[in-house]
């Protein structure tokens, strides 16, 4: 997929809110006040109750990037691997912004949701299904980018990977809306590429970008924990991990390298 420069999207909405709770809590509200036919972006400029995975306090703070993207789901239509567009649109997005940097900078994404540099976690994905009945009506992505600034490891729970921001690379101030256009724009563009290609696409790329792949890790479930060689992510997004006793699927879950960390 080739880009020659970076635009908003038309058929994606946009709203800007200075201070929330939650871009995803903020996002929920709109579904529920009134029907959504194409989707919004919603960004802030402050968040005083971010939310990770598994309910995890995101920490936020001011000058990186909050955002969560309403996406509706059409009826009788397949469900695209959104969490796999997200990160490659994310990728894609920093990647951008790196092209000043004179370090040597990897980017790479991490199953299931996070992109890295050079093994840092710079942004986080959750995603969080709305049902109609028994289906899936609405799709809410939240997405958190460290731009201007990193948590502090106290700040944070269990990290799978320590964290790093856009600004310890390339050495000025990002602009959030700068990013927002940027995500939209590779977003849109992954969604058409799976449109016209499908998930085996995406997932191809995907792998290519990956992080930990070949590699040994632990991988934490709610309850138990497998060790073994990462050896693949399948296109339905399962981690296939070899351990001592054969391969384990695994579907969600919370993973660490050991080496080379």
């Amino acid at each position: 997929m080739k880009l020659t420069s970076i635009f908003w999207p038309e058929e994606y909405q946009y709203k800007q809110f200075d201070i929330v709770e939650s871009t995803n809590r903020t996002a929920f509200e709109l579904c529920s006040q009134e029907p959504v036919s194409q989707p919004i972006w919603i960004q802030a400029d402050e968040q005083t109750a971010g939310v990770g995975r598994r309910s995890r306090k995101w920490v936020s703070g001011t000058g990186n990037l909050f955002a969560t993207l309403i996406f509706p789901i059409l009826p009788d239509r397949p469900l695209p691997p959104l969490s796999f567009i997200t990160a490659l649109a994310v990728f894609d997005s920093v990647r951008t912004f790196l092209s000043e940097s004179q370090d040597q900078c990897v980017v790479q994404v991490k199953w299931p949701n996070d992109v890295l540099i050079n093994r840092r976690k710079i942004s986080g994905i959750l995603l969080e299904a709305m049902n109609k009945k028994t289906k899936v009506d609405t799709v809410l992505i939240g997405v958190g980018i460290n731009l201007n600034s990193a948590p502090a490891l106290d700040d944070l729970s269990s990290p799978s990977s320590l964290p790093t921001c856009l600004r310890e690379h390339v050495q000025k101030e990002t602009m959030p809306f700068d990013v927002m256009t940027s995500l939209a724009f590779y977003f849109a563009s992954w969604i058409n590429e799976w449109h016209k290609n499908g998930t085996q696409s995406i997932m191809a790329t995907w792998r290519e970008r990956a992080f930990g792949l070949g590699e040994r890790g632990i991988a934490r479930l709610e309850n138990k924990v497998i060790e073994g060689v990462f050896r693949e992510v399948t296109d339905e997004g399962v981690l296939i991990i070899e351990t001592s006793h054969g391969l384990e699927r695994v579907q969600a879950g919370d993973v660490f390298i050991l080496n080379k960390e």
